[in-house]
């Protein structure tokens, strides 16, 4: 009986130090499980199909092909310019210079311009011209105007520019008097007319103090009255 009580306590023993032996041992790791990307398993190396490098293509058009697409656009320009200036412009009295016309012609034909471009560019260009040539007459006539209001403000104006009148015409002869009567910047200049001014009222001077010294004194030269004797 003994015996066997003791066989059945081994057994028990037995059988319950496995689950503590198997308590102490390491965990065993399971077996690898699939997942959401896949079953495990060595890395996959192969190139995806989409990312494959596409096969060399090739794109060198054939012979003669970029030639025949290309073509060159049709001459625009006449064989020669015919320029008319618009209608104001000719009304105003201007005119299509011929020379330049032909100057810049080969420029036109270059830029391949057509007639009706080309008069469209000549018209700017004369409107432009008239322009500046109106605001230099402008200016002239500015300065012309102040010139002769700055003469006439001299004391005794009239006076002087009658005796400065007398001078030129004695002194200068006809073709200094054409000139200085004829060309407001000779005639109108206030430092031109200052000068001769002093020349006339010089020799007015001179002319009544030889007369007063003497007939024989008369004679002399104008030019020596005014610079002296060499």
């Amino acid at each position: 009986m003994a015996d066997a009580v003791a066989q059945t306590q081994n057994a028990v023993s037995t059988t319950s130090a496995a689950p503590a032996a198997a308590a102490g041992a390491a965990p065993v790791t399971p077996a690898a499980a699939s997942t959401l990307l896949g079953a495990a398993g060595p890395a996959d190396t192969a190139t995806p199909a989409d990312t494959a490098t596409p096969a060399a293509t090739d794109t060198k058009p054939a012979d003669g092909a970029a030639k025949s697409d290309v073509t060159k656009p049709a001459s625009a320009a006449p064989e020669k310019y015919d320029i008319t200036l618009p209608e104001d412009l000719a009304k105003a009295g201007m005119q299509a210079d011929a020379g330049m016309i032909e100057a810049v012609s080969p420029i036109l034909k270059e830029l391949n311009l057509s007639n009706e471009q080309a008069n469209k560019l000549a018209g700017a260009y004369a409107a432009y011209a008239a322009q500046a040539q109106k605001a230099q007459h402008d200016q002239v006539a500015a300065t012309l105007d102040g010139w002769q209001k700055e003469v006439l403000a001299w004391p005794r104006a009239q006076e002087t520019l009658a005796v400065t009148r007398q001078a030129v015409l004695k002194y200068g002869g006809e073709h200094a008097a054409n000139a200085f009567f004829s060309d407001p910047y000779l005639g109108s200049n206030p430092v031109v007319l200052r000068v001769l001014a002093n020349m006339a009222s010089r020799l007015s001077e001179d002319r009544m103090q030889d007369r007063a010294l003497g007939a024989e004194n008369t004679k002399r030269d104008p030019a020596e009255i005014l610079f002296g004797k060499k």
